[in-house]
């Protein structure tokens, strides 16, 4: 059983650098319940300003050997069409660790600086504070015209259209 999970202390704080003024969103299906990553992507001289978060669950699970144990037993959540089957305990992942806007959550980021040919220049891993600023879906984040996701677009496209130069498959709905 699920102990009540430990709030994020200003002691445990004092190990991450804060990222809270970062206007990260979270972009996820329209019904998802847990936000466990967030993107942030700015347009800078040399390229672009990538940086990823990902909710460190491990933050706050302190004493919970045995939900520890039996996450690990499980190894992953899996998700069926309007079914979940999540590793953690909804608490922890829906309430807890999620990546809700306007909430201060711990997090891994990776920070990376892309060059204007897409070539990672600079890459750096860390423990972080950060503030998910919006929530988005794929849908809004498709027709969302803020300044904060006109850079985000720009990338993906240039990746993708890099990828398939590479000779990446990529599969649409009912396509092969």
């Amino acid at each position: 059983k699920l102990k009540e999970p430990k709030k994020l202390k200003d002691a445990d704080s004092k190990y991450r650098v804060d990222l809270s003024d970062i206007p990260f969103v979270t972009i996820d299906g329209h019904d998802a319940k847990d936000f466990d990553d967030a993107v942030y992507v700015k347009k800078i001289r040399q390229g672009y300003e990538l940086k990823v978060a990902i909710a460190d669950v491990s933050a706050y699970m302190l004493g919970q050997e045995e939900l520890f144990k039996q996450s690990a037993e499980q190894a992953f959540s899996s998700y069926l069409p309007g079914k979940a089957f999540p590793m953690l305990p909804k608490k922890l992942t829906e309430e807890v660790c999620s990546l809700n806007p306007g909430e201060t959550k711990a997090a891994f980021v990776t920070s990376m600086v892309l060059d204007n040919n897409l070539d990672v220049i600079e890459c750096e891993l860390e423990r972080a504070i950060i503030k998910s600023h919006k929530r988005l879906t794929y849908d809004t984040a498709l027709e969302e015209e803020a300044l904060l996701l006109s850079p985000a677009r720009e990338l993906a496209r240039k990746l993708r259209k890099r990828r398939q130069k590479d000779g990446a498959f990529f599969f649409s709905h009912g396509q092969f």
